[in-house]
C-alpha cells in the first residue's frame, strides 16, 4: 500500500492539479498516511517522478525541549522577515506562538537540523496555521509539516482513534493545510494558482467563482446544482497555451455533485467575484479590480511566499485574469441565479433575481 525505504520511512504519492507530491513519514507514524489515503484516495498515484517531498512530523504539546537561545533568536528573526512582507501581519503574539511551538520539537531531530541549516538561505519560507508549523524550501523542493496531535504518547490509542476516525480530524486538517501551503508554491512554477474559490461545470459550461471565507462559495455551489464541482474551497487554476483550465482538487466543503473524478479538468469560460446582495445580477468588473482582490486575498498562503515566487505569481495572476471575461456576481439565495445572472452575464441586460 505504501512505499517503504531503508531509512525506516514510508511514503505515499499524490497527484493534484497535475503536480505529483510525495508524503513521507517514519514507519512508526504510518497511520498518518492511512488518514490521508482515506480522505484523498482518488488522488493517490504510483509514480517515480515527484515535484516535492513532504515530510510529516507529528509532535505533542507535552514537553518543551531545551533550545539554545541563539537558535531561537535566529528563528525569531526569520519569522519576522517572513511576516514583514505584509506589515499588517507583524504581530508579536503570532511570532511568539510560533517560537513556543518550535520548542515542543526536538532540536536534535534530523528534520529540525535540516531546517536550522536552511534558515541561512533565501529559499526557505514558513507558515503557521493554528498550532501547526510548515516549512518549505523552494530550491530543494522539500517541505516539513509539524502537525500537533493529542495522543502522541499512546500508540495503541492512536491506531484505535484512526480506525474509528475519532479525534483525528485536527491531524487530517493540519496535513491538508500543509499540502495546500506547498501546492500553492509549486503551482506558481507551473503557470498555476491555488485560489480561494469555487469551480463548477453545468450543461457544458465551466465557471470560476472567487471569494474569501463567508463570501458564498459553497452557497453558489448549492444554488447552481452543478454537474461537476471541481472544488469550492481550494481551486487549482492553470493557464495552458491560450486556455485557462481548472483541475479537480480535494479541497472541498460541498459533496455530492457529479462523480469525484469523472473529469480531471475543464475549460473556464468566465470568472466571477462573489458579493452577497438582495438580488441576482452579474455586473462588468474591471480586470485590475479582480487582479487586486486576487493578489491581496485569494491566493492560498501568498503572503508567506518568498519575493521571487510572489513576483512570479503576480504575472501569472495578470495572465489568467487577462485571458477571461470577469464579472462581479451579486446574489441572494434564489434558485434562478444560473439562467438569470451567470449564463446571461455579458449580455446587454442582466436580470434581477
Amino acid at each position: 500500500m505504501f512505499e517503504r525505504d531503508k531509512a525506516g520511512e514510508q511514503s505515499l504519492d499524490l497527484q493534484i492539479g497535475g503536480k505529483a507530491i510525495r508524503l513521507i513519514t517514519k514507519t512508526s507514524d504510518v497511520y498518518l498516511l492511512y488518514l490521508v489515503k482515506k480522505y484523498l484516495g482518488t488522488y493517490c498515484v504510483a509514480t517515480n517522478k515527484t515535484a516535492c517531498n513532504i515530510k510529516i512530523i507529528p509532535f505533542a504539546y507535552v514537553y518543551k525541549h531545551p533550545w539554545a537561545t541563539d537558535e531561537l533568536e535566529r528563528f525569531k528573526r526569520f519569522f519576522l522577515e517572513v511576516h514583514g512582507r505584509y506589515p499588517s501581519d507583524i504581530q508579536p503574539d503570532r511570532i511568539g506562538l510560533s517560537l513556543r511551538l518550535l520548542q515542543y520539537m526536538d532540536p536534535g531531530d534530523k528534520s529540525i537540523q535540516h531546517i536550522c541549516q536552511m534558515i541561512h538561505g533565501q529559499k526557505l519560507t514558513y507558515a503557521r496555521v493554528g498550532m501547526d508549523l510548515f516549512f518549505f524550501n523552494t530550491e530543494s523542493k522539500t517541505a516539513y509539516l509539524f502537525v500537533g496531535e493529542t495522543f502522541r504518547r499512546l500508540p495503541l490509542i492512536k491506531w484505535i482513534m484512526k480506525i474509528f476516525d475519532m479525534g483525528q480530524s485536527t491531524i487530517r486538517t493540519g496535513i491538508l493545510n500543509g499540502i495546500m501551503f506547498v501546492l500553492s508554491h509549486l503551482l506558481i512554477y507551473d503557470q498555476g494558482l491555488l485560489l480561494h474559490g469555487s469551480a463548477l461545470q453545468k450543461d457544458g459550461h465551466g465557471f470560476l467563482f472567487l471569494g474569501l471565507s463567508g463570501a458564498g462559495k459553497s452557497t453558489i455551489t448549492q444554488l447552481v446544482g452543478p454537474d461537476v464541482c471541481f472544488s469550492d474551497d481550494g481551486v487549482v487554476v492553470k493557464k495552458e497555451m491560450d486556455t485557462v483550465f481548472v483541475y479537480h482538487s480535494p479541497f472541498k466543503q460541498t459533496k455530492g455533485f457529479g462523480k469525484e473524478r469523472d473529469m480531471v479538468k475543464t475549460k473556464i469560460q468566465k470568472a466571477f467575484l462573489l458579493e452577497k446582495a438582495d438580488q441576482n445580477r452579474a455586473l462588468p468588473l474591471k480586470k485590475s479590480e479582480l487582479m487586486d482582490s486576487i493578489l491581496k486575498h485569494m491566493i492560498h498562503f501568498y503572503k508567506f511566499m518568498d519575493r521571487d515566487t510572489a513576483q512570479k505569481g503576480f504575472y501569472i495572476v495578470k495572465d489568467i485574469v487577462e485571458s477571461l471575461p470577469v464579472y462581479k456576481l451579486q446574489f441572494s439565495k434564489r434558485q434562478d441565479i444560473w439562467n438569470n445572472a451567470i449564463l446571461s452575464s455579458g449580455s446587454e441586460v442582466n436580470h434581477a433575481g
